[in-house]
C-alpha cells in the first residue's frame, strides 16, 4: 500500500502546477503623476479615478490623462476619492476638489 502511495505521489505531483497569475505594473513613466496611490475609484463610465500623492490619473485601460494643480485641484496631495451621484469628489489637504464632467472646481 505505501508502495502504491509512494508512485502515486512521485509521477501525479510533478505533473501539476500552480495557476499563474498576470499582472500588469503602471508607473510614471506610463503616465501616472506619482507613484505612491493613496486611493483608486471606478466611475459608472468604467473609467478609474486614481489618486496619487502627485496628482489625480484617469485611466481608460489604455493612456493616463494628469489632473493636478494646473487644471484647478487645490492640492497634488490625493487623501480620498468618492463617487456621489456622478461626480468626483477629491479630498486632499487643505480641502475637497469636485470633478464634473472632466471640469475641476475647488
Amino acid at each position: 500500500m505505501q508502495l502504491l502511495r509512494f508512485i502515486f505521489i512521485f509521477f501525479f505531483f510533478p505533473l501539476v502546477s500552480a495557476q499563474n497569475y498576470s499582472f500588469l505594473t503602471y508607473s510614471n513613466t506610463q503616465g501616472l503623476p506619482q507613484s505612491q496611490v493613496t486611493d483608486i475609484i471606478q466611475d459608472t463610465e468604467g473609467y478609474l479615478w486614481i489618486g496619487t500623492l502627485g496628482g489625480l490619473a484617469k485611466f481608460n485601460g489604455i493612456d493616463f490623462e494628469e489632473y493636478s494643480v494646473k487644471n484647478g485641484m487645490l492640492n497634488n496631495r490625493i487623501s480620498c476619492l468618492n463617487l456621489i451621484n456622478n461626480q468626483l469628489w477629491i479630498g486632499h489637504e487643505g480641502g475637497i476638489s469636485l470633478n464634473v464632467k472632466d471640469k475641476l472646481a475647488s
